[in-house]
């Protein structure tokens, strides 16, 4: 019997595929635990997989069985935790007890490798640990922390009542990141004799050191002559819980106004630092000197526990405000001008001289200071606008202040601003565009002012002087007429 060609064809293509299967040999398939982490009674099993086409495949598929294994083993926050006297929020705590487990992953150990596979494309690992083994190695680094954390406390403790401030921060700090890896738990620990609380003895003695850290300054107040130039010496006392502290740096600066300020190192033995201060400018009269202790600690509080607890305690430091008040100046001025006693300038800086300063008189002869002013206003040209046109102009002023007190009454002050440009509209007159223009002016020549009268000394009345001129005064009362 014949076969056609067709069915011939179909007969050798059949014959070829089965040769191909027959040659081609099955994977294997992935086992279970791939694609479900088994239960195993007794112990605790995490599953890892990473590319095979990844650097060092393994080893990151390692990692994250251990980190899957940590996963399964539950965190409880326990009453009197360091974690529990720490939280704020459920974020806080959420964050911490991701850390804890972070931390406990890297000290696992007695875990064993209970199978891999790998295909063409991902390699798989699964890794198990005793439950019971992993309690007496939990037992046994809580033991290790808690004791090693006492002995800093101690350590702390002593240096606290010897001074040594710092060292007494450092101590504290370092025994709470011995136990922060087991914030969540509440450990106890045996210290000169007693059993305590070892993450509340810390976190309290480092919290009570700041909390009770006060400043103490002599003299309680100052009292400063302006334009006097005087050297006011200052001691600040730094004590914590009544005992002084030393090596602490104070900073200092002023609520307002200007002034020199000098801290001379830090504080000593008895928890003394001693600060200067001159300079300090006449206004504003009254003000105060803050002082602050300035504590090279933060660096201590790197971690997620001390920056939370380091963020509190530094913020709880209350500075130190010593009042600061200026007498009255007593200082007299005779004002000269060759402005036309009418423009807006020459008004506003006499007004903010006799508001801020000295007095005017009208006698040359009960002056300290002679101030002159001068003052000009003039017209520019025209500057084309893309709306209207503009007129420009500019405004000139010079401030002279003559101490008449000192030997050939010298120029103490000079302040100029020379030739200030401004524009108005061509429609205004010529007396608005004087008085925007002068507006500005003074208050820029007032910045001006200050500055120079910050630094500037002025030579006082001899009393015997103003005594002569009383009896002058007395010489020409109306009964003698």
């Amino acid at each position: 019997m014949k076969l056609t060609g067709k069915i011939l064809c179909l007969i050798t293509i059949s014959l070829f595929s089965a040769n191909i299967s027959a040659g081609k040999k099955e994977e294997p398939a992935a086992p279970e635990w791939t694609r479900m982490k088994p239960a195993v009674t007794g112990y605790y099993v995490g599953i890892g997989s990473e590319s095979v086409y990844a650097k060092d495949y393994r080893e990151k598929a390692k990692e994250k069985a251990l980190a899957d294994m940590m996963s399964d083993i539950e965190i409880k926050i326990a009453q009197q935790s360091m974690l529990n006297r720490l939280e704020e929020n459920d974020s806080y705590s959420e964050e911490f007890i991701n850390n804890i487990r972070s931390e406990s992953q890297a000290w696992l150990e007695n875990y064993e490798l209970t199978d891999s596979w790998a295909d063409n494309e991902r390699y798989y690992v699964q890794y198990r640990l005793n439950k019971e083994e992993y309690e007496r190695l939990k037992r046994d680094r809580l033991k290790k922390a808690a004791t090693l954390a006492a002995d800093y406390w101690v350590k702390g403790h002593n240096a606290q009542l010897s001074g040594r401030f710092h060292d007494a921060v450092e101590m504290y700090v370092t025994g709470i990141k011995a136990i922060e890896p087991f914030a969540n738990e509440r450990l106890e620990a045996t210290a000169d004799g007693h059993t305590v609380n070892i993450a509340a003895e810390l976190l309290n003695s480092l919290s009570g050191m700041f909390s009770t850290l006060t400043f103490h300054p002599t003299p309680l107040n100052v009292t400063v002559t302006p334009f006097n130039h005087e050297v006011v010496p200052l001691t600040v006392r730094v004590l914590s819980d009544g005992r002084p502290v030393k090596g602490v740096t104070l900073s200092a600066k002023f609520s307002k106004g200007e002034g020199h300020i000098t801290v001379n190192g830090r504080t000593g033995d008895e928890g003394r630092a001693e600060i200067t201060l001159s300079d300090i400018s006449a206004k504003p009269k009254r003000r105060e000197l803050v002082i602050s202790a300035k504590l090279e600690v933060s660096s201590l509080f790197d971690t997620p526990a001390t920056q939370q607890l380091g963020q509190r305690i530094l913020a709880s430091i209350q500075p130190l405000y010593v009042p600061i008040n200026m007498e009255e100046t007593n200082l007299k001025a005779y004002l000269t001008t060759d402005d036309d006693n009418s423009s807006p300038l020459l008004r506003s800086l006499s007004a903010y001289v006799a508001t801020n300063y000295f007095d005017w008189v009208d006698d040359k002869r009960d002056a300290d200071l002679q101030i002159h002013i001068s003052t000009s206003f003039k017209k520019g040209g025209d500057v084309r606008g893309d709306l209207y046109d503009m007129t420009e102009y500019f405004t000139s002023c010079l401030v002279t202040i003559m101490d008449l007190n000192a030997p050939s009454e010298p120029v103490v002050i000079r302040v100029s601003i020379d030739d200030a440009r401004s524009l108005s509209p061509k429609s205004a007159s010529f007396t608005a565009a004087r008085t925007n223009a002068q507006r500005e002016m003074a208050k820029s020549m007032c910045r001006q002012l200050d500055r120079k009268l910050a630094e500037a000394k002025f030579e006082r009345r001899s009393k015997s002087t103003q005594e002569d001129s009383m009896q002058t005064e007395a010489d020409f009362i109306p009964e003698d007429f």
